[in-house]
């Protein structure tokens, strides 16, 4: 304000590394002292009206980088900034301002700012694509990861599809094995809609005499009825599947897995926005004793309960029982 005075040992110190005295409230430094910037802050006590202290922690973190926060800078498509000092700490450039990255654009190691808002994207890891929204990263259900497998063994042909980390069929399988699989009802015509039901040894792979009442210790993938290259999912995939949905419609995430055009009360607010298309196939305990068609099914795991004459299967609405 017009008068000198005497400097202070920050001011020496920022001055000799080419920077400058503290003499404008809240001025930042452009030098660094201890590889930290510096904020000029007025002072209510002691002897100098105001001195240099250490500038906040986001500011010593995303400084150098800010020349890059534009839409046409290397921060502009939503690439993560790790914090220059606090390396643990991750900022994305969202309209001019870097601001923290947040969960789920640091699990997939990209910001969804507004540079990019609409843009869809597959994620290193990814099956399915996100879509950059107002409110994050969002499933992209207007661009499903469809295609199609060929099984060789009798030469059918299954839709496919890619959920988050997770590559499925989106058909039931319909390969007839040498024992342990049904058609509904004994009824071809189901099969050929709905797939077959096949008991938990014959899906793994196994005779009964080999595992009803016997622990099977499976170690990795089970490839058991499945086509070449596939495999029985485990209970924890599953999980998976059910725990990464997105929350759709009517807040309940199952429905986005059930086929339409099901009148059923379990289905009737199925929406297939993933494109998994769960049918209301029923179930068989055997060949003259069927149930719940058109009204649930079931999905067998690869693994058995603790009770050996038991398997881990997953209900039309994903919570977890045996059988």
């Amino acid at each position: 304000k017009g008068n000198w005075r005497l400097g202070d040992s920050m001011d020496s110190l920022l001055a000799a590394a080419g920077g400058k005295g503290c003499v404008l409230d809240n001025d930042t430094s452009t030098v660094k002292y201890n590889n930290r910037y510096y904020v000029c802050k007025a002072q209510s006590s002691g002897d100098v009206p105001r001195k240099w202290v250490v500038a906040p922690e986001y500011y010593n973190d995303t400084y150098e980088a800010r020349g890059g926060c534009k839409s046409t800078g290397t921060y502009g498509d939503g690439t993560i900034l790790t914090g220059r000092v606090n390396t643990t700490k991750k900022y994305v450039c969202d309209a001019g301002e870097f601001r923290l990255a947040d969960s789920t654009e640091i699990r997939w190691n990209r910001g969804c700012v507004s540079y990019i808002r609409g843009n869809s994207v597959r994620f290193t890891g990814l099956y399915s694509y996100k879509k950059c929204t107002e409110k994050g990263w969002k499933y992209d259900f207007d661009r499903l990861n469809k295609g199609t497998l060929y099984d060789s063994r009798d030469g059918k042909t299954y839709k496919t599809i890619g959920i988050n980390t997770q590559m499925w069929m989106a058909e039931n399988l319909r390969y007839v094995p040498s024992t342990g699989s049904y058609c509904y009802d004994n009824e071809p015509s189901n099969c050929d809609k709905y797939g077959r039901l096949y008991k938990w040894t014959t899906a793994v792979g196994k005779t009964d005499a080999q595992c009803y009442g016997t622990a099977c210790n499976f170690t990795g993938h089970v490839q058991g009825v499945c086509p070449s290259g596939w495999h029985l999912p485990t209970q924890a995939e599953w999980m998976t599947l059910r725990d990464d949905l997105d929350p759709v419609e009517s807040g309940d995430k199952g429905v986005g897995l059930l086929a339409k055009g099901y009148n059923s009360s379990r289905w009737a607010n199925a929406t297939d926005v993933y494109g998994f298309s769960v049918l209301p196939a029923g179930g068989c305990y055997d060949s003259k004793t069927c149930y719940e068609l058109d009204s649930s099914t079931q999905f067998w795991t690869s693994e058995q309960s603790q009770n050996p004459q038991m398997a881990y299967w997953a209900y039309y609405s994903f919570y977890w029982t045996t059988g």
